[in-house]
């Protein structure tokens, strides 16, 4: 790819704004996170993205990686229990953190999701770990 770097992919990195309508004007950033920021994570933003559009909400989200999700911070953390161990204490960078069993299933993404945006968007969403 010409004029276009290279990333390794332990250090890529994707973004995706995502302008809505609703959501009472609050964007959450929410940042992915699988092994590589590549497969399950990416797959995961695409589901996410399409959660907020159906809800109204207005959002950012970030695909990470295991190397560089320490530089990140947002509203929520998405991964799982697994890999949360394996990166360590990142929970101070994210509001809140919330653990799925599958990175890919829309159904548990939306019933541990929706609760999260509707504690966010109400104010009432205190730093905390919802393994649902």
């Amino acid at each position: 790819m010409r004029g276009r770097s290279r990333m390794p992919c332990a250090a890529r990195v994707e973004e995706s704004l995502i302008a809505l309508s609703g959501g009472g004007g609050m964007c959450v950033e929410i940042v992915t996170l699988c092994g590589c920021g590549m497969g399950s994570s990416l797959m995961l933003r695409i589901n996410v993205e399409n959660l907020l559009k159906a809800h109204g909400y207005k959002g950012k989200v970030t695909v990470g990686d295991m190397i560089g999700i320490k530089a990140l911070s947002g509203d929520i953390l998405l991964t799982t229990p697994d890999i949360l161990k394996a990166v360590g204490d990142v929970g101070g960078n994210y509001r809140r953190v919330v653990l799925l069993k599958n990175l890919v299933s829309k159904r548990e993404l939306e019933e541990k999701l929706l609760p999260v945006l509707e504690e966010l968007s109400a104010g009432t969403g205190g730093k905390e770990v919802n393994e649902g």
